[in-house]
């Protein structure tokens, strides 16, 4: 993620799949970014976006805005799943 924080440029494969569970199906999201082969997980959109925002928002130097703009969200978010490649 260095190399992509001093260049300004993002690259992520995002994958949306349904899950049927027991009562209803549900959306899940994961990014991997290729370069690291780091996989995060998103349990919906919103959290998506703010795990976006948070990437562009380091990058630009302007976490306060970002805090102000999640409100009460952490700066990570606490339900994404981290994998490595392996």
């Amino acid at each position: 993620m260095a190399d992509q924080i001093n260049t300004g440029y993002f690259s992520y494969l995002l994958r949306i799949w349904k899950e049927n569970g027991v009562s209803e199906p549900t959306w899940r999201i994961s990014l991997e970014n290729p370069a690291s082969g780091k996989r995060t997980g998103f349990s919906n959109l919103q959290k998506l976006m703010n795990y976006l925002e948070q990437q562009i928002s380091i990058h630009d130097g302007n976490r306060a805005a970002l805090d102000q703009h999640t409100n009460s969200e952490p700066s990570s978010p606490t339900d994404i799943l981290d994998q490595s490649k392996t």
